[in-house]
């Protein structure tokens, strides 16, 4: 599921995680400019709300469920109005600088098109310092051209820096490979920065992709600018 340039609700689940050291309980609610998923639109450019809600238990294993409002237009000609994802996961620690996170994640997309539903991807993440992270995901039945169900791949490397107080730039890049079943593979990135003050997060990012995403997905995969608001309880 690990992102860097990619829809808030990763930077929802995120917090969550973070807050879940504190109580069993816990979720986020947000807000953006444009849900953007791996350097593509989700939402055709429009405002995006999301909400998650999660329990996470002391051995570090946790579970929930996401949901993220998206928005598809032609050429893709779909009714996708919701996402809603369930996930589950272990966190884990080792060496004092090191933090890892596995995780599974189903995606489903209610009233669209029944060869759009359900998906599956497991991810494995890496994160040093809480500063540099390095992620890998697979999904083995990505819905895939001709209502097909193929494999996908993703490779991500992301990086956080504190700038001031509660200032941190941020910056990522990765390769989202659907070749086996779009016939597309390709390169994205972002550049932002991030302000937390309590339990609010403000966040501001510069979002691209390469221009084989530009030929596969047309506008939605243009360059664009995402501001974004998430309060985490």
């Amino acid at each position: 599921m690990g992102s860097v340039a990619r829809r808030v609700l990763a930077v929802l689940l995120l917090l969550a995680a973070r807050a879940a050291d504190a109580a069993a309980f816990g979720g986020a609610l947000g807000a953006s400019s444009d849900n953007v998923f791996r350097g593509i639109s989700e939402s055709a450019g429009d405002p995006s709300v999301q909400a998650e809600a999660h329990h996470a238990w002391d051995t570090g294993a946790f579970a929930g469920l996401r949901g993220a409002s998206i928005t598809k237009r032609a050429p893709y000609r779909s009714d996708d109005t919701i996402q809603l994802d369930a996930f589950a996961g272990y966190a884990f620690g080792w060496g004092g600088a090191w933090d890892g996170r596995a995780l599974l994640v189903h995606y489903d997309y209610p009233w669209s098109d029944p060869r759009r539903r359900g998906y599956d991807e497991v991810a494995l993440q890496a994160t040093w310092l809480r500063r540099l992270t390095v992620a890998v995901a697979a999904s083995p039945n990505h819905p895939g051209a001709g209502g097909s169900r193929r494999p996908a791949y993703d490779y991500e490397l992301g990086l956080r820096w504190p700038v001031a107080g509660a200032l941190s730039v941020d910056a990522g890049i990765g390769y989202y490979d659907l070749s086996q079943a779009y016939d597309v593979a390709y390169a994205y990135w972002s550049a932002g920065a991030s302000y937390a003050w309590r339990r609010a997060t403000l966040a501001l990012a510069w979002i691209g992709a390469d221009e084989e995403a530009r030929a596969g997905y047309g506008e939605l995969a243009d360059d664009r600018l995402v501001g974004s608001v998430l309060w985490a309880f």
